[in-house]
Parts: structure tokens; sequence; C-alpha cells
């Protein structure tokens, strides 16, 4: 079946080469995000537990939050079409089927929406955005000069 957005060569493929395909490229990248994800916030949480360390921590957690918005971004826009494959890859042939022309349209998500939850994580911006859309002139002081 191919629906729009989906490779033009579907068809012309073996179906060992296509399952390896989604397997390899839809599958696998949402499996390796989550676990290594999940192994990164363990590690980092055990190291500050076993260092005892307070004033690091800061920069451990803005990576942290940034990872976890990036994270969130791909898993969210990738990982309905994802299950709805890997039920069809089970043999359950009307899984979700419906539902897979709003999923695909659900991927377009992930390139507009990267850069903003990059920005969120961004320290100072606020203050900058704030600076830059309200543009107030900056007050001259004068001061007395010593010849």
């Amino acid at each position: 079946m191919s629906l729009c957005g989906d490779a033009c060569f579907w068809g012309s493929i073996s179906n060992s080469f296509a399952q390896y395909m989604s397997i390899a490229h839809d599958i696998m990248p949402i499996v390796i995000i989550v676990v290594f994800g999940a192994a990164l916030l363990f590690r980092t949480v055990m190291q500050k537990r076993r260092l005892r360390q307070g004033n690091g921590w800061r920069q451990y957690r803005k990576m942290i939050i940034q990872f976890i918005f990036i994270s969130i971004t791909f898993v969210v826009s990738n990982l309905p079409y994802t299950i709805v494959y890997f039920g069809e890859a089970l043999g359950f042939s009307s899984f979700g089927i419906n539902l897979l022309r709003y999923f695909l349209l659900l991927s377009n998500l992930e390139p507009m929406a990267l850069p903003y939850a990059t920005l969120i994580t961004l320290p100072g911006l606020k203050e900058k955005l704030y600076a830059l859309i309200i543009c107030k002139p900056k007050q001259n002081t004068i001061r007395p000069t010593v010849a």
C-alpha cells in the first residue's frame, strides 16, 4: 500500500528488503533514543548522587531538559506510525489503517517543532527576545570627565 508521503519504490523492492528498511529506519531509531536516553538520564542522576555535587548540576539539568525536548519531539512524531507498522508486521492487516494517513501527517511535525524545542532551552533567550521586541532605548548617563 502506497500512501502520500511514502517512498515510491516500495512496490518494486523485495518484501524482505522493505522489512529491513522499516525496521532499520522506523523502529530502531525510536528504540535507540528511548533506551540510550533513559541510560543517559539514569547515569547522570546516579553520578550526581555518587559525587554529591550541587554546583555543576545546573549544567547537567539544562542538557537533560534540552535532550528531553528534542527526544520527545522525535518520538511523538514517529511513534504512532511505527506502532501501526509494527502491528501490521505482526499480522494484524487492518491495524490502524484508517489512522495511518493522519500519522503520516504527524511526521511533518518534527522539522517544524524541532527548532522551537531547541530554542526553549537556550539560556538567556527570553531576555534577548524581550529586549528585541520591546526595543526600549538605553539611557545614556552623562558623567563628568576629569581633564
